[in-house]
């Protein structure tokens, strides 16, 4: 699954096997789509152990 996000024109293109679909950005699609996207390259990158508190390591994740 690919995720376009294009901020010129406010939309969302979200491309699966071959069939593409296009939502508004403010729209609840568009927002999820986002929201997965971002939250699937936020594990990519291991995000989550990015956090400490008072020196300790902590795992945060972010609220979907």
């Amino acid at each position: 699954m690919i995720t376009t996000v294009n901020e010129e024109t406010g939309e969302v293109i979200v491309s699966d096997g071959g069939r593409q679909t296009s939502y508004p950005l403010a729209s609840a699609e568009g927002f999820a789509a986002v929201s997965r996207a971002w939250l699937r390259a936020g594990w990519d990158v291991k995000y989550v152990y990015s956090f400490t508190w008072l020196g300790r390591p902590i795992i945060q994740l972010p609220m979907t």
